[in-house]
């Protein structure tokens, strides 16, 4: 497996269920830095974190220290609340430049 290569965008990702952790496990492969939020529903993440992930404890967090975000979560309403969360959301932390990327099975227009 590659390690973190420097240079590349910082990514996290908020919703490491089944879809998300077969996601965060790639962005690693490739060798890209992996930050993820730290959720009761998360499927085991000791081998992300063996790997070089952080745990960060809001969605703000995980924005905040990341260049692209990924959202798998599971619908509209979860997306809402994951971006748009006063203080806590991505928006609160996401950086000016940064990239959202939506993966969840959400109505577009709220994506």
């Amino acid at each position: 497996m590659a390690g973190v290569e420097k240079g590349k965008p910082r990514v996290g990702i908020i919703g490491v269920g089944l879809m998300g952790l077969g996601i965060a496990t790639n962005v690693q492969k490739a060798g890209w830095p992996l930050g993820f939020l730290d959720h009761p529903g998360n499927q085991p993440v000791e081998g992300l974190v063996s790997r070089g992930a952080v745990a960060h404890a809001s969605c703000a967090e995980v924005a905040a220290h990341s260049d692209i975000v990924i959202v798998c979560v599971t619908g509209a309403p979860q997306v809402e609340e994951v971006l748009l969360t006063k203080e806590t959301g991505v928006l609160a932390g996401l950086r000016r430049g940064a990239i959202v990327i939506d993966c969840s099975t959400s109505i577009p227009s709220v994506t």
